[in-house]
């Protein structure tokens, strides 16, 4: 007697009873509605909620002892992270679909299908980026690779294969579904339900776009629009520039200075390890050791276990070592910053007038912004993936590369084929998300595996051809590994990557010396030019009288509106905002000399 069947429930109900709610949905086309419609939500939270499980959670503890007494456990904090990020947007889907009935024009309702599509694809594609790459996707760079459309195909086939994949697929097929019918249809749905509707949009909007007061790692807890600054707060927009006449600008204490170098005169070989951050190995971190035999060679020569890329990209990171300096980055590339600033300290030219050949190798195509950012130093030669030299090898991999060992082999050939000196940049490819490599599709670990064992080969040939008689080979991460047990707190010390120099005389050395991607082309000019230049933004580790520590810039990729600055123990974040842009200087960490400086530099490097 204490049980009771749903339709005996409903009958029973007063109100359903006095508006005959049963005898209104009586054609079987408001059923499918309704069942899409109640089918999606699930879908839809599956596929976010699955993310957020799968997502590696070590460092929520890090967070709590940091901002909280109270250590959260991993469901809690799931929670948290799902409430926020998702549940106002599927409630703004479901809303705007369903109040699509009660209006009687079909362009109208087709208006309303295409919001509710692009809705459900922003949040589709940021849940790719987050299940794929570990972060969350940013608007601002779409159309900036839209040209690499092409190699899309090898992210997306990771992510449908996945779990969250599939459910996202299905949530997809659901909403067409309840979209057509509503669409093609008139359908019997009481009135209450838009008012009902009605109410959960203007609450969808007041609590989803609305966020918590923003911390260093809100790109976790807040959703995708909120991460890209599409919200009725302001938390800064870096797309916003600066005016002519912003203050600290002109205030700027800033120019190149020059000193005599070493001389050395040596061949230089500049490995760019991809993703080789600090976070997947014990030289300057915590591990996981995915690199041993870098980490050997590492034991063997001269390490600096304190030195920085500023933002996770490896166009930028390349450029910050190019240029001699930290990346400011912008919505655009404007003619300014090459011609009167970054083009004034261009180690390529510097090698190119002291005689060295430079070449640029690479074994992929230049992707991600990659032959733009080429363009703006004068290579004497730059070779991709469709050069000459790779024309015998057929198995290609991500980005249309040749495997990392035989890029390797192909540039032992062109090394012994050299008769003058030589300035020759690479960089790996096989360990590059999403890990297509020849010991397997979708797999981290043996893609890092792979690439190890590929730098060990060379670094072993190297010397077997006698190359550190008079060369030195440089190993440096272009940039940590994306969303790997990182905390998003100290920004700049998530973006740490190890540097080795190796010259072939095994003198072990470990330097502590806090520098960062615009002091190595710095280095190499002393270590092998007459002179070299630098600013009050650089520092030589080996000629650092002073002792002194570089100023760190740090960007994280995921919320590109905030910048972190850190001195010695000093760390601070500003706000990007053109003119209004903010130094949150809180306890006066900094002096007022020192945020006029560092705010002028940001406005100068930007323009």
């Amino acid at each position: 007697m204490f049980f009771i069947s749903i339709p005996q429930f409903f009958s029973k109900t007063r109100y359903f009873k006095e508006h005959n709610i049963l005898q209104k949905i009586d054609n079987f086309k408001d059923i499918v509605f309704l069942v899409t419609n109640l089918l999606a939500i699930p879908c839809l939270i599956l596929a976010s909620y699955y993310i957020l499980q799968s997502h590696d959670l070590q460092y929520v503890n890090k967070i709590n002892e940091t901002y909280t007494n109270e250590t959260l456990n991993v469901e809690v904090h799931n929670l948290i992270i799902f409430l926020q990020n998702y549940v106002p947007i599927l409630i703004l889907i479901v809303s705007l679909t369903s109040m699509s009935i009660f209006i009687k024009y079909r362009t109208v309702k087709v208006f309303a299908a295409l919001i509710t599509f692009v809705l459900l694809f922003v949040i589709g594609a940021d849940n790719c980026t987050l299940n794929v790459m570990k972060v969350r996707l940013n608007l601002g760079f779409g159309g900036d690779y839209g040209g690499d459309f092409k190699y899309f195909y090898d992210f997306l086939v990771v992510f449908f294969k996945s779990m969250s994949g599939i459910l996202m697929s299905l949530s997809f097929v659901l909403f067409f579904m309840c979209a057509y019918t509503i669409i093609k249809n008139k359908l019997k749905v009481p009135r209450m339900i838009l008012w009902a509707n009605i109410s959960l949009v203007v609450i969808a909007i007041a609590f989803g776009l609305m966020p918590i007061k923003a911390q260093n790692f809100d790109f976790v807890f807040n959703n995708v629009f909120q991460n890209n600054n599409i919200t009725l707060q302001n938390n800064g927009n870096f797309n916003k520039d600066y005016e002519e006449h912003y203050a600290p600008r002109d205030n700027l204490d800033f120019k190149w200075k020059s000193e005599k170098g070493l001389n050395q005169q040596k061949n230089v070989i500049l490995v760019l390890v991809e993703s080789l951050g600090c976070n997947l190995t014990n030289m300057c971190g915590a591990g996981p050791t995915y690199v041993p035999y870098i980490e050997k060679i590492a034991q063997s020569n001269l390490l600096f276990d304190n030195y920085h890329s500023i933002i996770p990209s490896t166009s930028l990171s390349y450029k910050a070592i190019i240029k001699s300096v930290p990346i400011m980055q912008n919505a655009g590339l404007k003619d300014f910053g090459y011609t009167k600033l970054y083009a004034q300290n261009d180690l390529i030219k510097h090698f190119n007038d002291n005689g060295y050949k430079t070449s640029f190798i690479s074994s992929s195509d230049h992707v991600f912004g990659m032959d733009k950012t080429l363009s703006f130093s004068k290579y004497n030669e730059i070779v991709d993936a469709n050069d000459s030299i790779f024309k015998d090898i057929k198995q290609r991999y991500v980005f249309n590369s040749v495997d990392d060992k035989k890029l390797f082999e192909k540039m032992i050939e062109k090394i012994q084929n050299e008769n003058g000196k030589f300035f020759f940049v690479t960089k790996t490819v096989s360990n590059h998300n999403p890990y297509n490599s020849p010991y397997g599709i979708n797999d981290m670990k043996n893609a890092f595996k792979f690439t190890d064992e590929a730098v060990d080969m060379f670094v072993k040939k190297l010397t077997e051809i006698n190359y550190f008689d008079n060369g030195i080979l440089i190993l440096v991460g272009d940039h940590k590994a994306w969303g790997e047990n990182e905390a998003n707190i100290d920004v700049v010390a998530s973006n740490k990557v190890p540097l080795i120099i190796v010259d072939g005389k095994n003198n072990p050395h470990i330097d502590h010396t806090a520098i960062s991607h615009a002091s190595l082309g710095v280095i190499l000019q002393y270590l092998n030019l007459p002179e070299y230049k630098y600013s009050k933004f650089n520092v030589n580790p080996f000629n650092n009288k002073d002792n002194n520590s570089e100023i760190l810039f740090a960007y994280d990729y995921s919320q590109m509106n905030k910048l972190q600055v850190k001195y010695k123990s000093r760390l601070s974040t500003i706000i990007m905002n053109g003119n209004e842009t903010v130094f949150e200087n809180e306890n006066k960490l900094f002096t007022d000399k020192e945020v006029d400086d560092i705010l002028g530099y940001i406005s100068l490097f930007r323009d």
